[in-house]
């Protein structure tokens, strides 16, 4: 790859719609990418499992094939040398604007991964971003710290550190990818606010990996889902900015968050349309 931040698409080779929308974003925006091909876990034995999975623990079987096809990618982006490297599943759309950041690369990065986009909470709670510590990576996008590390690998930049020590302690499997409590080891969180570095694609409600999948016209507002003023708006009208703000400033006096100016991350993270099927993009994309 010529890219100063190389990029790894994961995607299941069942899911064969959602690999051609997404290379055919990533091939639209004018970024080079490697596709990885995602573990199936329902295609797992028996044996399988018992050799990977913790004695003891029970995930569902599309949480193990995340969690594999992830650790897949790691050992494939090691092998590049590169300081840095993108992985996106196969629902996420970069922002076009983003592909000078994987041109240029980055420097002096004080954190082990990067969300490009993720949830607002995690299996501890809400998770808040520090207003106060924005890590410029070029004119348009800042990444700010974390109080934690969220849900959802959707678009994210790892360090070359980072993934060599998610090797170190990958197997056996006692968790899903996304849930870094559970790490024996700290890690440092950042995640791109204001403007997003990417979306999902609405596509991400109908999941191959863990076999959820909810019918797009059940979701309210569905047409309106197709602005990002909705996801403002939408917020602002359930105080969410300022409930969380509230309850950072709660925890901060209780100790259990250190001095910050912490705010609440938005909470949606899907965007109808973004990225969909467009001439332009499948001229681009070729077959």
């Amino acid at each position: 790859m010529g890219q100063a931040i190389p990029v790894f698409l994961i995607s299941l080779a069942r899911a064969a719609e959602r690999r051609k929308a997404a290379t055919r974003h990533l091939r639209h925006i004018g970024a080079e990418f490697e596709l990885i091909e995602g573990v199936d876990g329902s295609a797992l034995s028996k044996e399988e499992l018992v050799r990977v999975v913790a004695p003891g623990v029970e995930l569902p079987l599309g949480h193990i094939g995340c969690y594999m096809s992830h650790i897949r990618t790691y050992e494939q982006f090691l092998k590049t040398g590169k300081p840095h490297g993108l992985v996106v599943e196969d629902d996420a759309r970069p922002d076009p604007r983003f592909v000078r950041v994987l041109q240029r690369g980055i420097e002096n990065a004080d954190w082990d991964y990067c969300y490009l986009n993720c949830d607002w909470m995690n299996s501890d709670g809400q998770v808040f971003y520090d207003a106060g510590s924005p890590f410029i990576i070029n004119e348009t996008f800042r990444a700010y710290r974390l109080s934690g590390g969220p849900w959802g690998c959707y678009s994210y930049m790892i360090t070359r550190e980072a993934a060599r020590r998610r090797l170190e302690h990958a197997f056996p499997i006692a968790h899903e990818i996304d849930v870094y409590s559970k790490y024996p080891y700290p890690v440092r969180f950042r995640a791109i606010v204001g403007p997003k570095g990417s979306w999902l694609n609405e596509q991400h409600y109908q999941s191959y990996v863990t076999g959820w999948s909810k019918p797009m016209e059940q979701l309210p507002f569905a047409r309106l889902r197709r602005s990002k003023l909705f996801v403002a708006a939408r917020d602002a009208l359930r105080f969410h900015g300022v409930r969380g703000w509230m309850k950072a400033r709660q925890l901060v006096r209780q100790g259990k968050l250190p001095p910050g100016a912490w705010r609440a991350l938005p909470t949606e993270h899907v965007l109808f349309g973004y990225g969909a099927a467009s001439p332009a993009a499948d001229a681009a994309a070729g077959p």
